[in-house]
């Protein structure tokens, strides 16, 4: 009967090792995943393009009346030009 008891403590203890592998080895995998997808770029060029974007709409929601008088201004002058010819 002690030799049963030994023998599962035995089974027990490397089923608790082959779990610990088990689990660095899903890790390992995990953070190679991880780094490949962080190092891919395959869509980089979307989301530059995104990021330009969002840019652009804050800086002209930010200077939206200097960007309008700035515009009202310029179309005056042309104008003023054009009648004038």
């Amino acid at each position: 009967m002690r030799e049963l008891g030994t023998n599962m403590q035995e089974l027990g203890t490397k089923m608790r090792e082959l779990g610990i592998h088990m689990n660095m080895e899903r890790r390992r995998r995990m953070k190679k995943g991880w780094k490949e997808f962080l190092l891919e770029e395959d869509g980089v060029g979307t989301v530059e393009m995104i990021l330009i974007i969002v840019v652009l709409i804050f800086i002209v929601a930010a200077f939206k009346t200097k960007l309008s008088d700035l515009v009202d201004t310029l179309f005056k002058g042309i104008n003023e030009k054009a009648k004038k010819i």
